[in-house]
């Protein structure tokens, strides 16, 4: 999880994300949780299935 800032406070910018898990617990548990947003982990993209080779067809006499 990361947060993402929504409002200024203590040298964060607006769209600036903090990640650090010491940092966001610290905010989180200040009076500034307000001025952040949750932003949930991307999801693990999905694997597409292994690309099966080509073999070129026979010409046809």
């Amino acid at each position: 999880m990361a947060l993402r800032v929504v409002q200024p406070f203590g040298g964060h910018a607006i769209g600036e994300d903090i990640t650090d898990a010491a940092e966001i617990a610290k905010i989180l548990d200040s009076d500034h949780a307000s001025f952040v947003v949750r932003v949930a982990d991307p999801a693990p993209a999905e694997q597409a299935p292994p690309v099966q080779p080509v073999t070129p067809a026979e010409p046809k006499e």
